[in-house]
């Protein structure tokens, strides 16, 4: 299925712009393995990063469809 994906913060460097990717994920975790084996440089990023569906955070069990337009989300830290 395709899914668009949009990153913010610092994952923007590792994707500059949204992009359509293919994906047999059924779920966000699935998605989030599946796009860690094609990006191992941000793969530890991955597991503290949120995905948004619209205004939606989704849990790691969210299923994902055709069409959706994920957006990745890194923890932002700061004091």
């Amino acid at each position: 299925m395709k899914i668009t994906l949009e990153a913010c913060g610092k994952l923007s460097d590792a994707l500059p712009m949204a992009r359509q990717m293919e994906t047999t994920a059924q779920t966000v975790a699935d998605f989030l393995d599946e796009l860690g084996e094609l990006m191992p440089d941000i793969r530890a990023d991955l597991q503290r990063t949120a995905i948004a569906r619209g205004a939606s955070i989704l849990s790691r069990s969210s299923e994902i469809a055709e069409g959706d337009i994920l957006a990745l989300i890194p923890p932002v830290g700061g004091g």
